[in-house]
Parts: structure tokens; C-alpha cells; sequence
């Protein structure tokens, strides 16, 4: 229901159910955008459903099917190899898709995951756009930029990955938003940013304790209050410790994922030979169908097995040796094979029947990718740094959990790393995007001057950097 409100006596924009219709009609149209280009190129996916060729049961994180619809509880409470929302959405999709062949199920599921995704890359495409009006990018072109970061080859690769990268990259700017806006003052919430905080723990296993740990020491840099801090550290951090009590009972570890010694073994190449699985300590423990199918429908390996849970024990190990054995030059050299993958495009990750032909793809991937990316990033953090130069802490506050991401996405991986790069360039866009912005407005106010007396004032006002204090929004920027 629509309705007018209020602000200050100042009359604000159309509302729709107490939303704001600005960020519902970019939400829409950018749906609408992802939806329209899938149906374009669907004559070129696989079965009409598979931009990229992989199905969601092919995929390590993810579990049969079969079981998530026999158990699905059962099978999300008994799960090791992933942080549950990703098959937890699937176990909701496979509920709706009953009676049929497995085969039709595994698509029926992967086709709804396509608009699931869809309606994904449409919520981050209203953040972003949210987020440059906030910085004061004038709404008209806040929305064309977000429209533009929607049409790169990245966000229709990994909108039509049958895994939930995308949807981690939504929550993983929501944590970087919600914590500029503690950082600006502009309106930020401890409540928000603790719900983002838990969303990307549940989503994605490169979200550990330790980032929680990460996030209350930006906390204690912004200087938030004491009552607020103590909460966010209730909320998250018991949420988070009773998670890893129920893995350590089941699984004897804390991770939401058992994939570590996998991940770490390939960050620096370690070669561990055949590894054999041993019985696990508790068996009566792990008797749940999801822990002991071998096979998933379509034959591939099941890594959520029960069996599963000392190879990654004994590759764990096989890392600390190897990495005990490395020299600190070796290792080195190393972490930088994997900076420089870390900076391929991330669009290329795999083969995909969209971003392979859009017209712009050679130009999109050659500016995000490489020295390229790595001098914009460096020129629009040392604009923003020097014009928060008086606010150093919480210009790091907003840092430290990008910080996190990259440290973790080079020295936990090697060759998914490309793909973790995507976390990261929604929130890299948003700052690039916005000191251009804010460089051509000083720019054209040096050439033309000021036409009326209104236009040189807000020539000297100009827009806030991305690490710096910002007023109050307005009714024109909620």
C-alpha cells in the first residue's frame, strides 16, 4: 500500500508497505534485467538450465538431494562440509519438487536456484545503489552505476553458479555497509551489522571465529558504546560459540566447514600422497544417511561423508609439515602466486554461456583485473585515507574485515581464490565509483566555475569520501 510520510515537515518519498520506493523499483528493475538476460541466452545452457555446466549435487559443498528431502532437518543438523544456508535453501526448493525423476528434480531445484540468484544480484544491485546515494552520488547516476556493476561479466557469472557465491557477496557488503555506517555515523546499527555478521558465518566457510573476533576490534576502533558492544559480542558471538560446540561434539572440530585441510593443503601445494580414512571416534554419533551415502543422485562423491572427517584431519596435518618444512622465501613466493590469482578476473573462474558473450567482456575483465584493479584500488584508498586523515580509526575499523577477506582468500586457497575476489568488488566498486564521482564534480567545478551562487556552494560541499564522517540522511537519501 502506498502512502506519503513526513520527515522534518519536509515531504519524503513514496513508500510501498514502509519501504522506501527508490531502492524497491532498482531492486525490480534489476531483477528484471537478470531475469530478461538468462531468458536471452538460455538457448545456450545446458538442458536450458545450466549456464555454467555444473548442477548443484555435482558440487563439493553441497549434499544429495535425496537426503534433504527424506530428512532435510536431520541432514542440516549432520552437516560438516559447508555452513548450512546454502543447502538449506535447497532443501526448501526440493519440498516443491516432488513426485518427479531425480533427474527433473535436480533441475526443477537448479532452475528455481536461478531466480533465487536473481533475486540475489537484485538486492545487491539496491545496496550498492543505496550505498553511492549515501556518499552523495546524485540518484540518477547511483542508479546507472549500479545497473552498470549488474551487467558486468562477474555478477552474471556467479548469478547463474548453481553456488551461493553470490549470495555471499551480498552479505559480505552488508558487513562492509553496515560498518562504514558505525564508522560515517550515518545511521548504522549494531543489530543490522550483528545479523549480516551471522549471515556470512552461515553462508560461507572462509567466515570463521576469528572474524567475529576481527569484527569487535572494528567495534572497539569506532568506539561504539559499551552496551552496544557487549550486545553485538552476546548475539554473535553466542550464536556463534554454540554452533561450534554442536561441530566439536559431532565432528570434533569448531569450523563450519571440514574442507580446511583440502583448502589449506592447495594454498601452498602441498603434495600429500594417498590419504586413507579412518573410523571416526564416536560412530554411534554419526549414523545419519547424509554422513554415510557414499554417492550423491548423480554419482559424484559424497564429501560430507562421515569418512571424510579424518582425511581432512590427516591433510591438516600434512599442511602444518609441510609448512613447518617451507622457508619464509618459498612461502612467500607462494602467497604472492596466489595475490596474483587472487587478482585474475573473477568472471573466468569457469566457462559460462552469458558472460563468454557479452560484447564488453574482454574491456570489463582487462579493468578489474590485474595492475589495473590493484592501482585503482590503491588510488581511490589513499584518496579516501588522506581525506579521513583525522579519523584514522575509523578509517581502519572499515578496513580490518576487508582485510580479512584478503588475507584469508590468499593464504587458505589457491585457484578458488579467484572466486573469493568477488566477495570484495561490490564494496571495491562502490569506492572507485565514488571518488571518480567525487574527482569529476571538483574537476568541473575548477573548469566551468559556478553558474549561480547555489551552484558554487555545493561545488565547495562536495561529497563525503567512502572512510569519512557524513550527516544525517535526508528524506532525499533514506
Amino acid at each position: 500500500m502506498a502512502r506519503r510520510l513526513f520527515v522534518d515537515g519536509v515531504e519524503d518519498r513514496t513508500r510501498t508497505f514502509g519501504l522506501p520506493a527508490r531502492p524497491l523499483a532498482v531492486f525490480a528493475l534489476s531483477f528484471a534485467i537478470v531475469e530478461i538476460v538468462e531468458a536471452i541466452f538460455r538457448r545456450h545452457a545446458i538442458e536450458g538450465v545450466y549456464f555454467q555446466g555444473l548442477t548443484s549435487e555435482t558440487l563439493m559443498q553441497s549434499v544429495s538431494l535425496r537426503e534433504l528431502r527424506a530428512a532435510p532437518l536431520q541432514s542440516l543438523w549432520y552437516l560438516h562440509v559447508q555452513p548450512p544456508v546454502t543447502n538449506l535453501i535447497r532443501a526448501v526448493l526440493v519440498a516443491f519438487h516432488r513426485g518427479e525423476s531425480w533427474d527433473d528434480v535436480i533441475r526443477g531445484v537448479d532452475r528455481d536456484l536461478n531466480h533465487v540468484w536473481a533475486l540475489a544480484a537484485a538486492a545487491l544491485a539496491m545496496l550498492l545503489d543505496t550505498w553511492l546515494r549515501r556518499l552523495r552520488v546524485p540518484g540518477a547516476l547511483a542508479a546507472l552505476l549500479a545497473l552498470g556493476w549488474l551487467l558486468l561479466p562477474a555478477s552474471f557469472a556467479y548469478a547463474t553458479l548453481m553456488d551461493g557465491t553470490l549470495l555471499s557477496s551480498l552479505f559480505t557488503t552488508w558487513v562492509f555497509y553496515e560498518t562504514w555506517r558505525l564508522a560515517s555515523t550515518d545511521g548504522g546499527s549494531v543489530g543490522r551489522l550483528s545479523a549480516a555478521v551471522l549471515l556470512v558465518y552461515f553462508t560461507r566457510s572462509l567466515f570463521q571465529w576469528p572474524f567475529v573476533l576481527v569484527m569487535l576490534a572494528s567495534l572497539v576502533l569506532l568506539r561504539v558504546p559499551r552496551r552496544q558492544l557487549v550486545s553485538f559480542a552476546a548475539m554473535v558471538g553466542l550464536t556463534v560459540g554454540l554452533y561450534s560446540l554442536k561441530q566439536d561434539y559431532l565432528f570434533g572440530t569448531v569450523s563450519t566447514s571440514t574442507l580446511q585441510g583440502t583448502n589449506l593443503t592447495r594454498s601452498i601445494g602441498a603434495d600429500c600422497g594417498s590419504i586413507e580414512p579412518q573410523p571416526p571416534a564416536h560412530p554411534a554419533r554419526l549414523t545419519a544417511p547424509v554422513l554415510t551415502e557414499p554417492r550423491k543422485l548423480d554419482g559424484s562423491q559424497n564429501f560430507n561423508h562421515v569418512d571424510r572427517l579424518s582425511v581432512e584431519r590427516q591433510l591438516t596435518a600434512c599442511y602444518r609439515r609441510k609448512l613447518a618444512q617451507t622457508t619464509l622465501g618459498a612461502l612467500a613466493a607462494t602467497y604472492r602466486e596466489n595475490f596474483d590469482i587472487f587478482l585474475e578476473p573473477s568472471s573466468q573462474y569457469s566457462r559460462n554461456v552469458i558472460a563468454d558473450r557479452l560484447p564488453w567482456r574482454a574491456q570489463a575483465d582487462w579493468i578489474f583485473s590485474g595492475w589495473r584493479l590493484r592501482w585503482l584500488a590503491l588510488g581511490a584508498l589513499s584518496l579516501s585515507a588522506w581525506q579521513s586523515r583525522r579519523r584514522l580509526r575509523a578509517a581502519l575499523a572499515v578496513l580490518l574485515p576487508v582485510a580479512y577477506v584478503l588475507a584469508v582468500s590468499i593464504v587458505g586457497e589457491r585457484g578458488e581464490n579467484i572466486r573469493f575476489k568477488f566477495f570484495v568488488e561490490p564494496t571495491l566498486f562502490v569506492l572507485v565509483a565514488a571518488q571518480l564521482h567525487r574527482v569529476a564534480r571538483q574537476g568541473a567545478a575548477l573548469v566551468t566555475g559556478a553558474a549561480t551562487a547555489r551552484a558554487a556552494g555545493a561545488a565547495r560541499r562536495p561529497a563525503p569520501p567512502l572512510l569519512d564522517r557524513v550527516p544525517a540522511a535526508g528524506p532525499a537519501q533514506r
